[in-house]
């Protein structure tokens, strides 16, 4: 009896790594193919509510991740994110969406979710003041990858016209390279592995990687 549910646990969680790798759209396998729900650049699976901390223990942010096709509670976020200090200050609150592309992997072909973000969001320094303020544009962009001819990717990128941006003390700056790669930076969630990237809207159409 516990060898017949050790095969049924195995065949179980093989299907489920099957069901993610077969687009017949391309007639290839794509490692992680469909493992979120993501219509029209929508994310429409389930999600959980969770806290992290800090390793103080004091809280590092508040909102939902994703779950994925095989019940898997994954990293990346989801909707309405509030996200602090060790000192407890608020550090950054908007909304999550989650955004997808092909990379070529070891094993061929695999596909990469990312976090972006939209709508309004605030950053704030450690002593409480607020650091930036406004709202992202969301467009749809050619990037290169480890793939020849590269794919689309859903993105968000800052106007200048639409941000506001302040120094510790309260008064007007202008966004400089650190602010912008800090209000541009998206976070992918691969197989076994996170990153953040920035893509450069200012000079070229590629991704910069800052490994975790």
């Amino acid at each position: 009896m516990k060898q017949i549910i050790i095969l049924i646990l195995i065949i179980g969680l093989s299907a489920c790594k099957i069901l993610h790798k077969k687009n017949t759209n391309y007639n290839i396998y794509i490692e992680n193919d469909f493992l979120y729900s993501i219509i029209n650049n929508r994310y429409v699976g389930s999600d959980t509510l969770i806290t992290d901390y800090h390793e103080s223990g004091e809280i590092k942010g508040f909102g939902r991740y994703a779950i994925d096709n095989c019940d898997q509670v994954s990293n990346l976020k989801i909707g309405e994110w509030t996200e602090y200090y060790e000192n407890s200050q608020i550090k950054s609150k908007g909304e999550y969406c989650i955004s997808t592309y092909i990379q070529c992997c070891f094993g061929g072909y695999c596909r990469q979710y990312i976090n972006y973000k939209k709508g309004n969001w605030k950053y704030y320094y450690s002593n409480g003041e607020l650091k930036a303020t406004g709202n992202y544009d969301n467009n749809t962009k050619h990037i290169n990858t480890s793939c020849e001819g590269g794919d689309t990717l859903q993105f968000h990128e800052i106007s200048e016209d639409k941000w506001k941006c302040f120094d510790e003390s309260g008064s007007n700056i202008a966004i400089d390279n650190s602010i912008r790669f800090e209000l541009e930076k998206i976070i992918t969630v691969g197989e076994n592995i996170t990153e953040t990237i920035w893509l450069d809207s200012i000079s070229r159409n590629e991704l910069m990687w800052d490994w975790n």
